[in-house]
């Protein structure tokens, strides 16, 4: 008889059927890769990073699967091996260095975890590309782009707004094209 399997004699017939203990277990719960609601951290271990390891985290309210092939496009994770190590980001690349890191139902808390997970870690990744005022506390700093600054003339800033402007004759013929 073969390890770890069980012989049953069926009454009805004389055959001996097989089982295995696995047969009896829960079927497993889902990849890690199929999972929503997650914070996860990326991690690259490579060349230089084997010293200092570069990691991301993030979250996501949809499948970990979806969200890592959006990393494919574009972000921080693509052009760190694109400029540091001349590697072009693949699925299985992201897939074999992504760790769930926590999970969340609650989708108002999930963003908060992210933010205590990259405080507490301080990965070298998740820098802010744009300056966010989340907290009414939060002073920025007097060379934000945010803010116009006082050697700007009236026009200049005028311009830097989203108001609509007319549609010019060029423009037009363009469009029509």
């Amino acid at each position: 008889m073969a390890p770890n399997l069980f012989s049953v004699v069926s009454p009805s017939t004389s055959s001996t059927i097989r089982i295995s203990p696995s047969m009896w277990t829960r079927k497993k719960t889902k990849k890690t890769i199929q999972k929503s609601h997650v914070v996860y951290r990326i991690t690259w271990i490579r060349a230089n990073c084997e010293v200092l390891p570069s990691s991301y985290i993030g979250m996501t309210t949809t499948k970990l699967s979806r969200r890592l092939t959006c990393h494919l496009t574009s972000g921080a994770t693509k052009s760190h091996l694109l400029e540091k190590h001349g590697i072009t980001i693949t699925t299985k690349c992201l897939e074999e260095n992504t760790e769930m890191v926590d999970m969340c139902a609650d989708v108002r808390r999930l963003p908060i975890l992210q933010a205590l997970y990259i405080k507490d870690i301080h990965p070298k990744l998740n820098v802010q590309a744009y300056d966010l005022q989340a907290l009414p506390s939060m002073k920025r700093n007097k060379g934000s782009d945010i803010q116009p600054t006082e050697t700007q003339s009236k026009e200049e800033q005028k311009s830097s707004t989203n108001e609509r402007r007319p549609l010019t004759r060029e423009a037009a013929r363009i469009l029509l094209k």
